[in-house]
């Protein structure tokens, strides 16, 4: 068996040469056209092995330095556009690092779809295709991103939130990213489809499916046994199967009885458009196969990390901490749901929401594919090369955001100007789910902050920069719970604290008590996972403090 795997690997590797070796003849072919500055890198192979070993800000980094010089490098930088040429992925690639250049390729007209996803998403993916189509299928997504439809799943995401961090306080560690894609999911299952239940085998099984196409995505696309890229295919043909049933019940079902639902699933299928009429099985099927990709990784990889930024940088935690207490304060029972006004009342968690995603670039760079010669800064940019426009450049450049390293909202107290915060791309294909991701951002947040304090188990666990920064060990943390009560018309926080817990006694600067004047507020420290049980009712007089250690 050892020696059957090694055999295909050894045929991986020389289709991999062979494939390299055709697309490296077309990539020289255009060696007489004026190019920007650039290098192919080591024969075959290219540049790729250098991106995918360190972090991308790193090899961009020194890529520039080397290509527009050290002593005149803003001159240079601006005088070439930003952009130098490089061998990627197997492909000739023009590399894009300016908010200029990024703006002039993600709004190019000659820069359509890359197509690397066509095969995992679906050629009718919103994603791929252009024209009337590109915006037919936009704007039945957009439908469902403005605030009147948002409005009616901010129930569902609360529930989802809480749901998921109810078993927090009794684990002995929590993996974040475990938890954040599970939330994410199910999220978007709802969304999609809101007769699917996320917690059956069937849609456990969906989950892992799309896990492995996210695998496959960015791999090269090989199409061998035991490879990635084909149990990416293989998991895409399981969901083209299960999709196209349920596109087809859900036919069904409108036309036995008209019954409806406000899922994306009817959006799709009962929308009419006044040139093609009503969309194939295909249109629909590859258009929901986008949502259920993109609709939860990226958020959950978000998450992790702007819990994880919260959790160093004590002043910013304190500034989201406040807004979320008020939000609480606000509530007459300790069993509430959070409602789109509550929402509304977020500004410094949307603040800390934006500085996370400038700094983590859990999406750091958008692909286009250049479909006729176009000429950019007195270069000429050959057609079927590919754009990979990156973010880390301009979001951590330090004449945009100063001390672009460190996490600061504050600094998006003053909007941020056009094309320097990306997140989401830019132009006619910026991300129809960006509203979204964000509304699920805050509301988990709330529930997080006001429930549990948490420190990592590993504080100086390492980066994963490919596919996606990640954080190496997914982000382990020790949880401690924050107990709530109602007392009268006041609140009582039972803050967990214990150094049976690792980690704990740091926690101490967190558990400021509340405080609000003419209310009854009490602190009672207990351990999350001790035999102490929170008395039903503590009776108390305004401003007391009664203090259980």
């Amino acid at each position: 068996m050892k020696l059957f795997l090694q055999s295909w690997n050894a045929l991986y590797f020389l289709v991999f040469l062979l494939s390299l070796w055709l697309i490296s003849r077309k990539f020289y072919k255009s060696s007489t056209i004026k190019l920007p500055p650039g290098s192919h890198g080591l024969p075959l192979v290219g540049e790729s092995l250098s991106l995918f070993w360190g972090s991308p800000l790193d090899f961009l980094s020194t890529r520039r330095k080397r290509f527009f010089c050290d002593f005149h490098f803003d001159l240079a930088l601006t005088n070439c556009g930003g952009v130098f040429w490089s061998n990627l992925l197997g492909s000739p690639t023009i590399v894009a690092t300016t908010v200029e250049s990024a703006k002039f390729f993600l709004s190019c007209a000659d820069c359509g779809p890359s197509g690397l996803f066509a095969r995992l998403l679906g050629p009718k993916s919103v994603n791929e295709v252009i024209g009337s189509e590109h915006a037919l299928y936009r704007r039945i997504i957009l439908g469902m991103m403005v605030p009147e439809t948002l409005k009616c799943h901010v129930q569902m995401i609360d529930i989802l939130a809480q749901e998921t961090l109810e078993s927090w306080g009794s684990k002995k560690t929590v993996s974040v990213m475990e938890e954040t894609v599970k939330f994410s999911y199910c999220t978007v299952i709802g969304l999609v489809c809101q007769k699917l239940l996320p917690s059956t085998p069937e849609m456990i099984d969906l989950m892992r499916d799309i896990q492995t196409i996210e695998n496959g995505v960015l791999q090269f696309p090989i199409d061998l046994p035991f490879s990635p890229y084909r149990k990416a295919l293989q998991a895409r043909a399981r969901l083209h199967r299960f999709l196209d049933g349920l596109i087809n019940e859900r036919r069904a079902e409108l036309a036995a009885n008209g019954e409806t639902h406000k899922d994306a699933l009817d959006e799709f299928i009962t929308h009419k458009d006044d040139k093609v009429g009503f969309l194939s099985n295909q249109q629909v099927e590859d258009n929901l196969m986008t949502m259920l990709f993109g609709g939860h990784h990226t958020t959950a990889l978000a998450l992790v990390w702007l819990i994880k930024h919260l959790n160093e940088n004590p002043q910013a935690f304190k500034e989201v901490e406040e807004e979320q207490r008020r939000i609480l304060l606000g509530k007459r029972s300790t069993k509430y749901s959070l409602t789109w006004d509550d929402t509304k009342q977020m500004p410094a968690t949307l603040r800390a929401v934006h500085e996370s995603l400038r700094l983590s670039n859990v999406a750091g760079v958008v692909t286009r594919k250049i479909t006729k010669d176009i000429s950019y800064k007195g270069y000429t940019l050959p057609k079927d090369w590919m754009i990979h426009v990156y973010m880390p450049p301009i979001h951590l450049d330090d004449s945009i955001y100063p001390n672009a390293a460190k996490f600061n909202p504050s600094r998006f107290e003053v909007p941020a100007k056009t094309g320097t915060f990306i997140p989401f791309g830019y132009g006619d294909r910026i991300c129809p789910g960006r509203a979204l991701s964000q509304l699920e951002q805050m509301i988990f947040m709330h529930r997080l902050i006001t429930k549990y304090r948490w420190e990592p188990v590993n504080p100086n666990s390492k980066t994963n920069y490919w596919p996606t920064p990640s954080v190496k060990d997914g982000y382990l943390v020790h949880a401690m719970s924050i107990y709530v009560q109602q007392i009268g018309h006041a609140f009582v926080l039972l803050h967990s604290r214990t150094r049976s817990i690792p980690g704990a006694h740091r926690l101490q600067k967190l558990t400021a008590p509340l405080h609000e004047p003419g209310m009854a507020t009490s602190i009672v420290t207990l351990s999350a996972r001790s035999s102490i049980i929170p008395p039903k009712r503590w009776k108390t007089s305004p401003g007391v403090t009664i203090s259980c250690q």
